[in-house]
């Protein structure tokens, strides 16, 4: 596991759930493909901590990039 996101990764903050993306799941340091479709779950779920990390899912996302071709 690593504590900080891998380079180039927009903040939590400024992730919008509702566009496709490809966030950083830093528990397993993995890169999961966001369709915005389940955006109604993450605003209802998702919790952000004080190091501006979101915990959703089961998972800790620690920064987002746009999806490919995006």
């Amino acid at each position: 596991m690593t504590d900080v996101p891998p380079p180039a990764l927009r903040p939590m903050s400024e992730f919008d759930e509702t566009q496709p993306a490809v966030l950083h799941e830093q528990l397993n340091d993995k890169m999961i493909p966001w369709t915005g479709e389940l955006h109604d779950n993450w605003r209802q779920y998702a919790q952000e901590d004080s190091e501006g990390r979101v915990a959703w899912d089961g998972g800790l996302f620690d920064g987002w990039a746009e999806a490919l071709g995006g």
